[in-house]
């Protein structure tokens, strides 16, 4: 079974970006979509808000004009009179107030901006006198105490109660459904209930603020009081009917503003707002089959998109992945010659694009790497001579050593020191150099190397050479040094210093630790070094030698160099006064 790592580079990268492309159009088509879904029911809402804030502020209007209407009966002098009059003494009063009064009444009514809107006005006192509108309807009432909207505007002490709509208590009537009002009428002069009055108004009051508003038909407004009872439809055949069960539970259930709904398995966006004048409720119920319309005709077009970028990108990303893994496949079959050991260049795989000078390294690489060999092959060659030639050259310091051996014992045979210590020396030096220059040892058996040269230096001086060791603390000796590290620069000290001043000769070596590193300084009293010169002692611009016996100060720094891989020499001198050579390196212990 082919897994994902086994695929090719082309596979990947046409398969990562189609990935990469569905996951990204699938997000932004998605976001798109309900984004805009999103604004078009913001704004539906805003729409709907805006117009049910205007038609409420409109039938509130009408009710306060109706309030008004009732505050002059309310508030009628003549109406007062009339209920607090004693009529059945004096009957020829009666013939001339009542009459006169009903005239007064029907006068305000059709005065009135609301008066066309009037089913009928009964007012009946305490005293048994009833005042009536000139409405047919008037004339045809029964009991109005006995009805429930009668007893709450009762209850309410002269202030105007909307309790809803409800069927005309007439026998024959000019509207099928009124809208009551009912207050007591109080005298004035003693704040004392003297009869009552019922103000009846036709549903029309509400359904003509409806007139000059457009609605489309995918809105409805509804109008209802607080027992769900509709006030206004634009059915008109629902007016004085209760709101559907499954509408009175979202409702009821929604707060004031929008939401959104299902009824009867269709989606709406519901708009509420309660009247705080009359306590009547409107809604706007809104369908939002538009809308899904306008949504689905978005989320068609968001797929054909979907679709197309799919498609050029497909395109787009079989082409780029050609134009890549043909040359990467090139590229390939050359370093698989290279990793063989042919370095020959080959131009077909060079360019002006970014594979083409991917190729050119490649050439470029392969070009070193043959350099390279050719180098690595020369070294080794020579690395070989030389190896062969310091075999050869450990014979003579052993030769060297035999003689020296043989000198001391006949110097000591003949009891002649000087010949006998100067030869011991020697020959321990050469000891030394026969066994190799590429180990290190503990800095005390450098410093016997060190006196055993220096002790050599004296003889020859004939003792004008004064040698002192300062060391810190008695660790520091167990600490690695390479071999013959101190012994070419006391050579120097000596070759190059000391021989050319006229006094005795004093070197110093004073080993510290710092950190952790050793630092070994060893000053001569020579002739100094001049200050240009010194700049070029360590970069090899000074003629080191060429016997055995003189390794030069730049070999020191860099053996050093290579056994620590830091650390190394610095110089610091007075023409005529001092020279200053400063070792250091790593502590490294046995």
């Amino acid at each position: 079974m082919k897994t994902l790592n086994n695929w090719s580079l082309k596979s990947r990268v046409t398969w990562s970006f189609m990935i990469v492309v569905f996951c990204v159009s699938v997000v932004i088509s998605f976001l798109y979509f309900f984004t805009q879904r999103r604004m078009f029911e913001e704004n539906l809402v805003r729409t709907d808000e805006n117009d049910i804030v205007y038609l409420m502020g409109n039938v509130d209007k009408q009710f306060i004009l109706c309030e008004k209407l009732s505050d002059w009966i309310y508030v009628n002098r003549r109406v007062e009179t009339a209920l607090i009059r004693d009529y059945s003494e004096d009957m020829g009063r009666f013939d001339r107030d009542i009459p006169a009064i009903q005239r007064t009444i029907i006068d305000q009514l059709n005065s009135s901006s609301i008066g066309k809107y009037v089913v009928f006005l009964y007012i009946r006192g305490d005293n048994g006198i009833t005042l009536k509108s000139s409405n047919p309807d008037a004339d045809w009432v029964g009991d109005l105490e006995s009805y429930d909207w009668h007893s709450i505007g009762i209850a309410a002490n002269g202030k105007v109660v909307w309790p809803g709509i409800f069927k005309n208590p007439a026998v024959y009537q000019t509207s099928g459904y009124i809208i009551p009002v009912t207050r007591p009428v109080i005298f004035a002069d003693t704040r004392e209930k003297i009869g009552w009055y019922t103000l009846a108004f036709n549903p029309a009051l509400i359904s003509d603020v409806f007139e000059d508003y457009h609605m489309d038909e995918n809105r409805s407004i509804i109008l209802f009081d607080e027992n769900y009872r509709i006030v206004f439809h634009q059915d008109q055949n629902m007016t004085g009917g209760a709101l559907d069960e499954e509408l009175i539970q979202k409702v009821s259930h929604s707060p004031e503003g929008s939401s959104f709904v299902t009824l009867g398995g269709r989606h709406y966006s519901i708009t509420l707002r309660k009247s705080g004048y009359s306590g009547m409720t409107m809604l706007l119920l809104h369908s939002l089959r538009d809308l899904d319309r306008q949504a689905n005709f978005v989320l068609i077009i968001l797929v054909i998109i979907f679709l197309l970028t799919v498609i050029m990108f497909f395109i787009l990303t079989s082409y780029l992945s050609n134009r890549l893994t043909k040359p990467l496949g090139a590229i390939l079959d050359r370093l698989r010659e290279v990793s063989t050991g042919v370095f020959a260049q080959d131009d077909s795989i060079t360019g002006d694009d970014e594979m083409g000078q991917i190729g050119r390294g490649v050439n470029e690489m392969a070009g070193r790497i043959g350099a390279l060999m050719e180098e690595l092959i020369r070294r080794e060659h020579e690395k070989s001579q030389l190896e062969y030639r310091v075999l050869l050259n450990q014979i003579n310091p052993h030769f060297i050593y035999n003689v020296l051996n043989s000198i001391k014992m006949m110097a000591d045979i003949q009891k002649i020191e000087g010949i006998s210590s100067m030869a011991s020396s020697l020959g321990t030096l050469l000891k030394e150099i026969s066994k190799g220059t590429a180990e290190q040892i503990p800095i005390g058996r450098e410093l016997e190397l060190l006196d055993k040269y220096l002790y050599i230096q004296r003889i020859r001086r004939n003792g004008l050479l004064v040698v002192q060791y300062d060391i810190e603390s008695e660790d520091l000796q167990n600490c690695l040094i390479p071999r013959f590290t101190l012994q070419p620069l006391a050579e120097n000290a000596v070759s190059h210093g000391l021989d050319r001043v006229d006094r005795v000769g004093n070197i110093t070596v004073s080993i510290r630790s710092e950190g952790d590193d050793v630092i070994i300084v060893l000053e001569d009293n020579g002739a100094g070094i001049p200050e240009e010169k010194i700049k070029t002692l360590l970069s090899g611009g000074q003629d080191q030698g060429k016997d055995i016996s003189h390794v030069g100060l730049i070999n020191v720094d860099k053996r050093i160099k290579l056994f620590f891989g830091c650390g190394g020499l610095s110089l610091e001198s007075r023409e005529g006064e001092y020279t200053r050579v400063y070792v250091r390196f790593p502590k490294k212990e046995m």
